[in-house]
């Protein structure tokens, strides 16, 4: 007992134990290297790796449960954008190998790249009565395989790049695969011909 207060004297004796920890005498690799390995190391935990089969199971059926609307959206065939406002972004609306596709009403502003693009075998798109302006690179983007869609009373104006450009090659207007019609801005890859 403690002579001033009537409890117990604590007790003088402890021990520190060092387990669970490995010193490291390697080469260090720099924070590239830690980040990949911590980067590793949390998908690994995230998916349950290293753990029985029934610790896997509700991981596996989150990620596919976020993947299906991505899924259900490609293959949904006819797609429609419409009335929304998008900036500060990479890319404001991006098309890709889709058919019969409507972008339309769009306010596209301040993107890093380009406001909207119709990449790769994109086909019969109709893109109308957008707003795409003070994107990094161009206002619209369409790449050279991209071929028989409309571009119809759109508004490109201030892009970094170029208000409109189409890389494809046809009998369309000023040479393109593509229909340009009363679209306004400044310029484009064609002279004047896809915007005015």
């Amino acid at each position: 007992m403690s002579p001033t207060s009537g409890f117990p004297a604590p007790l003088q004796y402890g021990e520190v134990f060092d387990r669970g920890y490995a010193h490291y005498d390697g080469r260090r690799q720099g924070r590239l290297a830690a980040w990949w390995s911590l980067t590793t190391y949390s998908m690994k935990r995230a998916l349950g790796l290293r753990k029985r089969w029934t610790a896997k199971v509700l991981p596996f059926c989150l990620y596919v449960a976020a993947i299906i609307p991505v899924v259900v959206l490609v293959a949904a065939g006819l797609t429609e954008v419409d009335h929304n406002d998008i900036d500060d972004n990479d890319v404001g609306i991006a098309v890709l190998d889709t058919a019969q596709a409507m972008i339309d009403h769009n306010k596209i502003s301040d993107s890093t790249d380009d406001g909207i693009e119709l990449l790769g075998t994109t086909t019969q798109t109709t893109v109308s009565h957008n707003d795409s302006s003070n994107n990094g690179l161009d206002g619209i983007f369409v790449d050279s395989s991209a071929q028989g869609n409309l571009m119809d009373h759109n508004t490109f104006k201030k892009n970094g790049n170029l208000d409109a450009e189409d890389l494809s090659i046809g009998t369309g207007t000023g040479g393109t695969a593509n229909t340009w019609v009363k679209n306004k801005g400044k310029t484009d890859n064609r002279g004047g011909l896809l915007v005015s």
